[in-house]
This record gives structure tokens, C-alpha cells and sequence, in this order.
């Protein structure tokens, strides 16, 4: 099929973007896609949102909140959209879980949720948490990540020597959002749990730990443990 030089694209089709999976008692936002017989897309503001289920509610702007449930329900959300005379729906299956709160997580060095960037070896201090701890001589840093969604008390393990960094830089983050960096001296307080504070995730907490070089920088283990705010 061809188009006449200067005339719109028809309507094809539209999707609904967003999370498959809500907690229970937070927010969700979706958005709508429209596509184009020419293989062109862009979002659009739906008319209307919709939704099947009594444990949640969309809005006009595509803001789902869940309420609270007994175990994980289903939730079928619906768009409609117009353009150029042409109507289009879609459907889009979500589950709203039951969320139970993890009282604590401990992520050791070498553990499936870490990760690392630069040359860590397994190092030779004393009273490591576990088998373990590693340390690296160079630039890098090195990456624990939890799924947790609420507040939780943070702390942090190392083990120390005379040629530890005395100023390590460490970061706490809510996904890709920034939500504290501290310092510490390595050189002290090692071979203990060592608490960073209390920090309010929402899905993914992660704890990177930084190696600046010309000093040796421990990671070893890190500590999540359910909480209260102040």
C-alpha cells in the first residue's frame, strides 16, 4: 500500500507499557503506544483507562494503584484510543502480589547477586564473613543488589589490614537513585557488622562499593535487615 506524499499515517494498533507485577498498597505507572502503518510510533493519551479488578484502580493519566491483598490477584487493564476517524484497543495482564516483607538478606562476596567492575582477588584478612573477603589494589568497585521494597536497616563487613584505604567511598542506592554515600576507614571496625543507617527501597536496593587504587579496598558482606523509619 502506498500514501500520498504530505498524508498521515493510519492507526495500527496500540500497546500498554508498564510493570506485569504491583505490590500490593503502592503505585504503577502505564503508558500508552500508539503504532502506525508507516512503522512509526509514539505514546498517546488513552480514552479511557480501565481496569477489572477490586484490588486496584487506574487513573486518567495511567497511575494504578493497588490496594491490599490476601494472596497475589489478577488484573486485566484496558485502552482505548482514536485517531483519524480509526479506534483501537488493548489489554494488558497484570498480577497485584501479595507482598511479604523479607526480614533480612545477607549477600556475601561471590554470591549470584553481586557484581563487580576491575581485578578482585580473595584476600588474606582476618575474620571475613564467610569462606571469604576479596580485595582490589586498583580502580573499580564492586556491587551487591537485593529485590526489597521497604524500609531497611543497612550494614556493611569488611575485613582490615595495615594497607587498607582509610577513606573507601560506599553508595546506597533505590535503584538508579542516589540515596546516601558515606566514607569509611577500612584500617578499622573490620571483622564486625558495621550499620550505615535505615533506607526506604522500592524495589531494588543496591550498595556499591568503590576502589579508588594506590591503597587496597575490602568488600565482604552486606547486611539488609527489615526496619522501621524514625
Amino acid at each position: 500500500m502506498s500514501f500520498i506524499a504530505g498524508e498521515a499515517p493510519d492507526l495500527d494498533r496500540i500497546e500498554i507499557e508498564g510493570p506485569v507485577n504491583v505490590d500490593e498498597n503502592t503505585d504503577a505507572n502505564y503508558n500508552c503506544r500508539a503504532y502506525y502503518t508507516d512503522g512509526s510510533n509514539q505514546l498517546v493519551e488513552p480514552d479511557p483507562w480501565s481496569e477489572d479488578s477490586s484490588f486496584a484502580a487506574i487513573s486518567t493519566t495511567g497511575l494504578l494503584t493497588a490496594s491490599e491483598v490476601t494472596s497475589d490477584e489478577p488484573c486485566e487493564i484496558s485502552a482505548s484510543y482514536t485517531e483519524g476517524g480509526i479506534t483501537k484497543t488493548a489489554t494488558y495482564d497484570i498480577t497485584i502480589r501479595d507482598f511479604v516483607p523479607v526480614s533480612e538478606v545477607i549477600i556475601d562476596n561471590g554470591d549470584p547477586e553481586t557484581s563487580s567492575v576491575g581485578s578482585w582477588y580473595p584476600s588474606g584478612g582476618v575474620n571475613p564473613y564467610g569462606e571469604n573477603s576479596l580485595f582490589c589494589k586498583y580502580s573499580g568497585n564492586y556491587t551487591y543488589e537485593a529485590s526489597l521494597s521497604g524500609p531497611y536497616e543497612v550494614s556493611l563487613y569488611w575485613t582490615q589490614t595495615a594497607i587498607r584505604c582509610t577513606s573507601v567511598e560506599v553508595e546506597i542506592f533505590d535503584g538508579d537513585s542516589l540515596l546516601d554515600t558515606q566514607l569509611i576507614n577500612q584500617r578499622e571496625d573490620g571483622g564486625q557488622w558495621n550499620v550505615f543507617g535505615i533506607y526506604d527501597f522500592s524495589g531494588t536496593a543496591k550498595v556499591n562499593i568503590i576502589s579508588q587504587g594506590g591503597c587496597s579496598t575490602s568488600a565482604d558482606a552486606v547486611s539488609f535487615v527489615s526496619a522501621t523509619l524514625p
